[in-house]
Formats: C-alpha cells, structure tokens, sequence
C-alpha cells in the first residue's frame, strides 16, 4: 500500500535536469523543525501552474530512497465555486486572493472574468463583453453592438448601421436624426434641400416668365 503524506509548500523551483528535462522541484515541510522533504512535481501535461508559499502539498513516495512525487496541492483560502460537471481555472496575486478566472459551466457558458471586466460565451452563442466603461455584444441572431456612456453603435441583423442616431442602410443611404456637415456633398443625379430637388432647379428673375437657368 501507497501512503501518501501531507506538507506545506516552502519553495517551488523551474530546473533543468543533466538529460535537458526541464522540471519543477517542490520542498515541503511534513510538520516538525527538521522534517523537509524534497519531491519531484507531476502536474498533468499541458497544466503550468506556479503554487504558492503555504499551499498544501500531498505527496506519495516513488522508487528510491526518500524519494517523493507531488500529486498536488490544496489551496484553503479561496472558496471553491465550480458546480457539477464545470471547470473553473484562477490565478491568485502573492497574498493568495483570487484575481482572474476562466470559469467554463456545465450550461455551455463560459467566461473570463477578473475585478475589471469580463468576456462571456453564452450557451447559445452569444459573446457579451463587459468592461468598466464600455460594452459590446455580439448576438447569435446576427446583430452586434458597443456603447459606452457618450454614445452607441448597432449592426443589425438586416445589415442596417446605426451609430448615435444615424442609419446607414443595407443599400448604404443614411438617415439623421440630426445635422451632416461636410466640406462637400456631392449628389449624382439628386440633391434635395427640405423637399426640394436642386438639380435642375430654377431661379425666376423680377421680371416673369424669365429665369437665370437651372443651377450649375
């Protein structure tokens, strides 16, 4: 029977071993003033964790003398969140408190989260963006969306194009709820001023039925 012990975390070390295999080495006191054990740390591959000072460690012995191997540790500090079926990964700052998670749930959401803002997939598709000033969406129907506390932007699903008002169209006209100012407006076969068309449009003169011509 294997029989496994429990420490706490002194030191975690990245080395190199004579073969090139690049490994952590993991000390850990098993309780007592002169009770350090040296072990070799296994986490699964493609997982880079860095543990922390105090964690607990929980070792089991391999072949040869006094030798060990870390299966893992116990964080005690952060209350574990993940209900059945999830996967929650976080990263903690030097005094051990949680700063940023990727939390995927059982519902098929997902998100990525720290004190700032958050980026969130949606179980039906729908990616929802939330910072301290801003958000923007991007819906599974289609439509996509950002705005901040000055203003907006809507992408339909029809491919109409509203930013603060103004809507440009899936044929590209636009619409404004307010004024256009440009240094030039050009009109290839209409211009229309309050219901008028400027092109071809006359001017009469004082003396009727004269007139200065259409404008040029």
């Amino acid at each position: 029977m294997i029989v496994g012990q429990i420490g706490k975390l002194l030191s975690f070390v990245r080395s190199i071993k004579n073969n090139g295999a690049k490994v952590s080495d993991v000390t850990c006191n098993l309780g007592g003033t002169n009770n350090n054990i040296l072990a070799e740390n296994f986490p699964p591959a493609g997982d880079d964790s860095f543990p922390l000072t105090n964690d607990y460690v929980l070792l089991v012995p391999i072949k040869g003398e006094g030798r060990y191997q870390v299966c893992g540790y116990l964080d005690i500090k952060n209350e574990p969140k993940a209900a059945a079926g999830d996967k929650r990964i976080y990263a903690r700052n030097a005094s051990g408190d949680s700063v940023v998670e990727l939390w995927l749930k059982n519902d098929e959401s997902g998100t990525l989260s720290n004190s700032n803002g958050s980026v969130t997939l949606e179980a039906n598709g729908d990616v929802k963006v939330v910072t301290q000033d801003a958000t923007f969406d991007v819906l599974s129907n289609g439509i996509i969306e950002g705005k901040n506390q000055n203003g907006f932007f809507r992408l339909e699903s029809s491919g109409d194009f509203n930013v603060n008002g103004l809507v440009i169209n899936a044929a590209g006209s636009g619409t404004s709820p307010g004024s256009l100012n440009a240094q030039t407006i050009t009109g290839s076969s209409s211009v229309q001023a309050a219901g008028k068309e400027l092109a071809g449009h006359t001017h009469p003169s004082a003396n009727p039925p004269a007139n200065t011509g259409p404008n040029n």
